[in-house]
């Protein structure tokens, strides 16, 4: 998996991690907890530039794992990261 980490600014005061955050803290979190927190108003992306970074994979994963479903012809596993399924898609081609 990848150690990519999202920059986000607290909108409240939250812990993450082993972290005491106030309203205004900027921190790094997973793409996956950044969403989270995101979606929950607990925080928010520190520039637009995170969150086109964030959001883009999603789709790209999406339409990854519908290759994968059609050149293998089962369904992938989906905890697979975009890495992992460009690489199980090159070696069903050959």
């Amino acid at each position: 998996m990848s150690d990519a980490k999202t920059n986000l600014v607290a909108t409240k005061s939250l812990r993450y991690g082993t972290r005491r955050l106030m309203a205004d803290d900027g921190f790094e979190a997973r793409p996956r907890d950044a969403r989270l927190l995101v979606a929950i108003g607990k925080a928010r992306y520190a520039t637009e530039d995170a969150k086109a970074a964030d959001e883009a994979p999603v789709d790209d994963l999406a339409a990854l794992r519908a290759e994968y479903q059609a050149k293998v012809g089962k369904k992938p596993y989906m905890g697979w990261d975009v890495a992992t399924l460009r690489t199980k898609i090159t070696e069903a081609e050959g």
